[in-house]
């Protein structure tokens, strides 16, 4: 636990959605001021850039959790191991 919450880079990850996310804000806000033509293609950039994010934060999350499941299933194989050895 301590490896996925501290050696894991959390604030790293948390930082760069902030950043794609300020990107996406700033598109979904120049397209308010922007004639029709311009005004979507800003607007469903912003949409494109936050999926993005979202998905990417999601999929790493998942190998976080795939790894620390697989390193808790190696503690309990041990455990395992070594009560039935005594």
């Amino acid at each position: 636990m301590e490896h996925f919450w501290l050696k894991r880079p959390q604030l790293a990850r948390r930082v760069t959605m902030m950043f794609f996310s300020s990107i996406a804000f700033g598109l979904a806000l120049a397209g308010t001021v922007q004639g029709e033509p311009q005004k979507h293609r800003f607007q469903l950039s912003a949409y494109v850039i936050l999926i993005l994010v979202l998905f990417i934060s999601e999929v790493v999350i998942a190998w976080w959790r795939y790894k620390l499941d697989q390193g808790i299933e190696k503690i309990v194989e041990t455990a395992r191991k070594n009560a039935s050895d005594t």
